[in-house]
């Protein structure tokens, strides 16, 4: 009799157990789709408050940089075709932005 109740002992010591797993898995899944929604609207927020645009003038265009964040725009570079906007043949060199 003591050797059932010894059995029935580790049968439900590995049924929580393995419960705990299953647990644990889900919970590192559900934590990490949390993290990347997170990501995603951090993404979308970021985007949102960031726009430029091109308007055309008389025989030349100008670009306009626009923050429309909360945030001071720092460290800002504006690429054309890959290129740095100096470097670019289009780019006008030595106009530094305000």
């Amino acid at each position: 009799m003591d050797n059932i109740v010894s059995w029935v002992g580790v049968f439900i010591a590995l049924g929580s157990l393995a419960v705990s797993a299953i647990t644990l898995i889900r919970g590192s899944r559900m934590q990490q789709r949390v993290v990347r929604i997170e990501e995603q609207r951090e993404q979308e927020r970021r985007s949102q408050s960031l726009q430029a645009s091109l308007h055309p003038e008389w025989r030349a265009h100008r670009l306009c940089l626009i923050n429309r964040g909360a945030a001071e725009a720092r460290n800002i570079r504006v690429e054309m075709d890959g290129k740095p906007l100096a470097q670019h043949p289009m780019g006008v060199e030595d106009d530094p932005m305000p």
